[in-house]
């Protein structure tokens, strides 16, 4: 039997550069071994100062007791060299005397593991579990477990050893995910939100409402995890709730006519305020069809009495006219634009204590849309060609509901519209008197002119 030499060059710095990395070396077969001369494998690290792994058997196969080991690196490591070699190969034309593969930190972080197969695929040898040694923790040292809606979740990430003298991991190492069906699956949170860098950074902050901004109201209720993406981190779980009473409904009644106040909207809401409860800050806010998010018009607050007056917005009591059915009803008021998309938007206060910050859901957004105002013109009126006839005039007629009814010195008359020019006539009017013309649609909306 042939004497193992097990050979280790581990090369460690007495007084590190950086942050830590952990990975193991493993070996396996999935079939024959190599049985050529010494077989072993190399690791030479691009840090300040350099690291180096090296382990080598001489012996017929390659040895069981070096098939898992860990290691950690205390350097700063910027590029990595794996190589796997086999001396005295010429006997075995299957197995490559020398196989490598060259990565950077990054990569490596990314990828967590590096494979090099030899003897045509017989026998594995990796680079596994590579990974930053970083832990993650909640900012929120009051409530780190739970958070109401609009709240921020701030998260933090740090080494689990300080070297002195160390510089940090690269960004790519804090690269945060999420997951919303209980750490099944994993998504990035975004780069950026809001134009604030929320990823590949030590510390991040952001509201579930802006991370979900079209969905987190399906997940009220619901625990959202957090994580880094790279290392071994727990992941930490946070109960995302409303804290506050939510929309069910939103019924909107439009203005009959252009220039109205808006009549009413009514607001369904899935509970009655709790004792010591109200909303503040109530709006109606114009947002963007397509993402749901405010389009810079500003909000209009209700109710409102002055600028300026803390009341405006206020709302500190619901209607319950039909049993366990609580509405808030805006009425008779003003100020929203033509066209815009709302939805409703407050935060919820407890014995005067911030709690969630609740939007009405996509579903019940409601257009504010003003009829066009019923104009009309006089496009010609014709002339008496005897002493005392009656004549008659032609008149255009736009915006209403396009469904008109005419007055003649307050006088309902008959008026018939030509088919092809598209202009109404009326006659029997004298000639010699000052005729008050109305028009007037279903609405009885109506535009005056003498």
């Amino acid at each position: 039997m042939k004497k193992l030499i097990t050979i280790l060059i581990l090369l460690l710095t007495i007084k590190g550069q950086a942050q830590t990395y952990s990975f193991s070396y493993s070996y396996s077969s999935q079939g024959t071994r190599c049985t050529d001369g010494v077989h072993g494998w190399q690791l030479d690290i691009q840090a300040t100062p350099s690291v180096g792994f090296r382990e080598t058997t001489n012996a017929s196969q390659y040895p069981p007791n070096i098939s898992y080991k860990p290691y950690t690196i205390k350097t700063n490591p910027t590029r990595f060299d794996f190589k796997v070699w086999a001396y005295d190969c010429t006997s075995s034309p299957s197995c490559d005397p020398t196989l490598s593969k060259t990565f950077t930190l990054v990569e490596l972080i990314k990828a967590r593991a590096v494979t090099i197969w030899d003897c045509k695929g017989y026998q594995r040898f990796a680079i596994d579990g590579f990974q930053p040694n970083v832990a993650i923790k909640n900012l929120d040292t009051a409530n780190p477990n739970s958070i109401c809606a609009g709240g921020q979740v701030s998260l933090a990430a740090f080494p689990t050893e300080l070297i002195p003298g160390n510089s940090d991991f690269p960004p790519e190492a804090y690269h945060w995910q999420y997951s919303l069906d209980n750490k099944v699956s994993w998504i990035d949170v975004p780069a950026y939100i809001n134009g604030i860098k929320t990823n590949d950074i030590a510390t991040t902050k952001f509201s579930i409402n802006e991370l979900l901004p079209t969905t987190h109201d399906n997940y009220f209720n619901q625990i959202i995890y957090l994580k880094l993406a790279y290392g071994n981190v727990t992941p930490i779980g946070i109960l995302y709730s409303p804290c506050a009473p939510l929309v069910s409904k939103i019924e909107y009644s439009r203005p009959l006519c252009y220039g109205d106040n808006i009549p009413n909207v009514t607001v369904t809401f899935s509970r009655n305020l709790y004792t010591q409860e109200e909303l503040r800050y109530f709006q109606l806010l114009a947002v963007d069809p397509i993402t749901n998010t405010p389009n810079g018009t500003p909000p209009v607050s209700f109710p409102f009495t002055i600028e300026g007056d803390p009341n405006n917005g206020l709302i500190k009591k619901f209607e319950e006219k039909t049993p366990n059915v609580f509405t808030y009803t805006l009425t008779n008021f003003k100020g929203l634009t033509d066209k815009a998309m709302y939805q409703v938007k407050y935060q919820a206060f407890q014995n005067n204590v911030t709690r969630g910050v609740s939007i009405s859901p996509k579903a019940q957004n409601f257009t504010y849309e003003e009829y066009e105002p019923v104009k009309f013109k006089i496009i010609k009126a014709e002339n008496p060609k005897c002493a005392g006839e009656l004549v008659g005039v032609s008149i255009e007629v736009t915006g209403g509901t396009k469904s008109y009814e005419f007055y003649v010195d307050g006088i309902k008359v008959n008026a018939v519209k030509n088919q092809n020019d598209g202009f109404y006539y009326i006659t029997g009017l004298n000639p010699a008197a000052t005729n008050n013309i109305k028009v007037v649609d279903t609405n009885d909306c109506f535009e005056k002119n003498v």
